[in-house]
């Protein structure tokens, strides 16, 4: 179930991105549009299921950025380096799952 990877793009200050390749996540992204009085607006989304043993620290938090799969970028120095990407999205949510051995996660949310 956790066979993918992302990578995820932590803001620790202006202009300064620190950029991880996790492992074993589960990743479901949800396609949509939203037709709106003046074009059409994307409405998709990703959700991603990370174990708390495939990221050391722990940490991601809402403005961050996570791309699914491994990114072609390997340093940015603003979101939009990064968001114009199919596969990157706006984190919007991160909870921590703290329910025990084996169960521990983080749900991030996106869009």
């Amino acid at each position: 179930m956790f066979t993918q990877t992302v990578t995820i793009y932590h803001k620790v200050e202006d202009n300064k991105w620190l950029t991880r390749v996790v492992n074993d996540a589960h990743v479901e992204k949800i396609e949509g549009e939203t037709i709106r009085k003046h074009g059409v607006e994307s409405s998709s989304k990703l959700i991603a299921y990370i174990p708390l043993t495939s990221i050391n620290d722990g940490v991601v938090e809402k403005g961050d950025i996570i791309y699914d799969g491994i990114s072609p970028v390997t340093a940015i120095n603003k979101a939009n380096d990064i968001l114009y990407h199919k596969d990157a999205f706006l984190v919007t949510s991160a909870e921590n799952f703290d329910f025990g051995d084996g169960q521990k996660h983080i749900v991030v949310v996106a869009r």
